[in-house]
């Protein structure tokens, strides 16, 4: 109880802060001119999933955009399938690998330090976790126009998105307060349970690198869960300060909700052994997204469409 108290506190101040000292580079126009995007992946124990992840990447988001993917192994045998997975992306140079040797916490600093030395002026983060799968284009203007409308932006809604698996509710942009513009949905969070009015997600969504260095630094937390949960306490300055969410017209990305590979949190879902697609992923088999059921989407979250492919055989996940 003591740890969630601090947790609630240093978030809450972590955001008010932020949002004072953007405020005053606003107001004495000293904000950079240089606006960067790069985007981090968190993976565990997921090879065959992370590869979907990155192919879909590799795929449909813009090529300027630097990925770095912080992944944890807990066994030899996993360690050598993320070697092999690492080998074929060998000719991304855009794409870097980051193996989690200590706590999750020193791992995650580490990375924002390296990424901070790379990149100057302002940074926006976009995340990703190895269960989803990016179906849509992106590019920068993309998210630079959705960046101009509110510093938390999202690719997991969209006017489709109508239900929550996780929830097993139904939820709908236009429930909020919206604007529609541009191709662009703005909204107001409100303390409604919903997916919508969740703020700070690792799920193909943007934080702004200043605030999630705070975050990261001060917050009590051990792996990437409890971390997203924690920055989410600041959700009650946020909601009250009527700050906003931004999403595209589409939603271009979704969880495919089929294993767990931590036990930070539990989810809704029925879940398949982890051994079973390290072993597909060894044997050379491939995890995609059936494009028939791209249409039929309507939550960040789904446990259907999965398909796995090698050699022409295809078998339903």
């Amino acid at each position: 109880m003591i740890i969630k108290i601090l947790n609630l506190l240093i978030s809450i101040s972590s955001l008010l802060g932020f949002l004072v000292w953007d405020k005053i580079k606003l107001i004495f126009r000293i904000r950079s001119k240089e606006f960067n995007i790069c985007s981090i992946i968190f993976s565990a124990n997921r090879p065959l999933q992370l590869d979907t992840l990155l192919k879909s990447i590799v795929k449909n988001l813009d090529k300027k955009i630097s990925i770095y993917v912080l992944y944890k192994v807990n066994s030899s045998r996993m360690n050598l399938s993320y070697d092999k997975l690492i080998n074929s992306y060998a000719g991304w140079n855009q794409i870097y690998f980051i193996k989690e040797e200590n706590s999750f916490k020193d791992s995650i600093n580490n990375l924002l330090n390296l990424i901070e030395k790379h990149l100057k002026g302002t940074t926006q983060l976009l995340f990703f976790v190895d269960d989803q799968i990016l179906y849509k284009s992106i590019n920068l203007s993309n998210i630079k126009n959705l960046l101009e409308n509110s510093f938390v932006a999202s690719f997991r809604f969209g006017k489709n998105t109508k239900y929550s698996f996780i929830l097993d509710k139904k939820q709908n942009i236009k429930q909020y307060r919206y604007k529609f513009k541009n191709d662009i949905y703005q909204w107001s969070p409100t303390f409604i349970r919903d997916e919508l009015s969740y703020l700070f997600s690792f799920d193909s969504s943007t934080i702004p690198l200043d605030l999630f260095k705070i975050f990261t630094k001060n917050l009590i937390y051990k792996g990437p869960n409890s971390l997203e949960t924690t920055m989410n306490y600041s959700k009650f300055l946020y909601k009250s300060l009527n700050l906003k969410i931004s999403s595209l017209s589409l939603q271009s990305a979704v969880n495919l909700v089929i294993t767990v590979s931590q036990k930070e949190t539990i989810n809704r879902g029925d879940f398949i052994d982890l051994d079973y697609f390290l072993n597909m992923f060894e044997n050379g088999w491939r995890l995609e997204l059936d494009k028939n059921i791209i249409t039929n989407i309507n939550s960040p979250h789904i446990n259907f469409g999965g398909i796995l492919i090698r050699e022409g055989v295809i078998k339903n996940v």
